[in-house]
């Protein structure tokens, strides 16, 4: 299986990376007035060597973040434009791969996909248009559900914070390097960020949100362009899908399909217990689900997928385990027909023998 990155795009990360954050230790010495190169290699040497790489790592991350939230933004939008595709959802192959269902050329394609998605886990949803795009400099394909308002708006915060975090380390490392930085204050620092870029630091702050707004803005809009133009090119195919489904199957029917593919995750429950002074105290505590792909074959002219999870231990996931060689592998070694139930909500379960 080759890497979700390209060698041609993990080389760019790790030279811009570095670069960037050589930009930020330059940016600020100038509004410290002296070089924050020096002060840092003073600082680091004066550190406990267990916080170094502490403060290394959030030095590094600050940069990886605010490079992520304020340059692979605008490169995105330009991707997404440049390079999508669209289908009816259909199935997880595997950890980096999806399967589609594409109505114009009424088969299922498989794409190389980073995260991709598990089937539904109802009759009723089923068949959901989705949008993948990919960068030109990898193989790999990208749901567009990152670009969505609260997933922009959590990276504009997580930017917000990470550059404050940056300030702040950077100016006590400023701060205590010898007689140089005693005098350091941050109205001395607002004071020569005018000096230097010609604003002060709360209209740099709005231009920067505006701008941000903005781009986040142009890949809202831009996603939305393409999901309503596969809506409108796929929607008359679900919806015929869906109704035939449905005429097909009613809760409490009893459908026959086979495993193809399980799958292995971790879910939380949150469990409020009553603790001291009659005040409750809730805790959340983690489990591993299986997750089973069932084909069904016989219900419209192409096979349906649906998703089944039962807590790991189960009688019911014992039971489907036996399908399968050993804990690793997600293709089932023996394929046989298993009856299903339809549940009240269109979801199915186990049928007891």
């Amino acid at each position: 299986m080759t890497l979700p990155f390209s060698s041609f795009r993990l080389l760019v990360m790790l030279i811009l990376f570095p670069v960037f954050a050589w930009l930020i230790l330059y940016f600020f010495g100038k509004l410290a007035g002296f070089s924050m190169f020096t002060a840092s290699a003073d600082a680091f040497g004066r550190t406990s060597m267990r916080v170094l790489p502490i403060v290394g790592i959030v030095i590094y991350l600050s940069a990886y973040i605010l490079f992520f939230v304020f340059f692979q933004n605008p490169i995105q939008i330009y991707e997404v434009n440049r390079n999508h595709i669209g289908g009816l959802h259909g199935y997880m192959d595997h950890g980096l791969q999806s399967v589609l269902y594409n109505p114009s050329e009424n088969r299922y394609v498989k794409y190389l996909q980073l995260s991709p998605s598990l089937p539904a886990s109802k009759f009723t949803d089923t068949f959901n248009v989705q949008v993948l795009y990919k960068a030109s400099t990898s193989e790999y394909y990208n749901d567009t559900a990152p670009m969505s308002l609260g997933a922009i708006l959590m990276e504009i915060i997580l930017g917000s914070l990470m550059l404050f975090i940056l300030y702040i380390i950077l100016f006590n490392i400023a701060q205590g390097y010898y007689d140089e930085g005693k005098g350091l204050t941050h109205r001395l620092i607002a004071s020569r960020f005018h000096e230097v870029t010609g604003l002060s630091p709360l209209k740099a702050l709005i231009a920067v949100l505006v701008l941000l707004a903005a781009i986040s803005l142009a890949g809202i809009i831009s996603v939305h362009r393409i999901e309503s133009h596969y809506a409108g090119l796929y929607t008359p195919q679900q919806e015929k899908l869906k109704n035939i489904l449905l005429h097909k199957v009613s809760p409490g029917d009893t459908v026959a399909g086979t495993i193809i593919r399980r799958f292995q995750g971790c879910e939380s429950q949150t469990v409020s217990k009553e603790g001291p002074g009659d005040r409750m105290r809730s805790k959340d505590s983690w489990y591993t689900m299986m997750h089973y792909t069932v084909e069904f074959r016989d219900l419209v002219h192409i096979p349906v997928y649906l998703d089944i999870a039962y807590a790991d231990g189960s009688a019911e996931a014992k039971e489907l385990d036996k399908l399968f060689a050993d804990r690793k592998t997600y293709i089932p070694e023996h394929t046989k027909e298993l009856n299903f139930t339809v549940k009240e909500d269109y979801s199915i379960s186990l049928k007891k023998p």
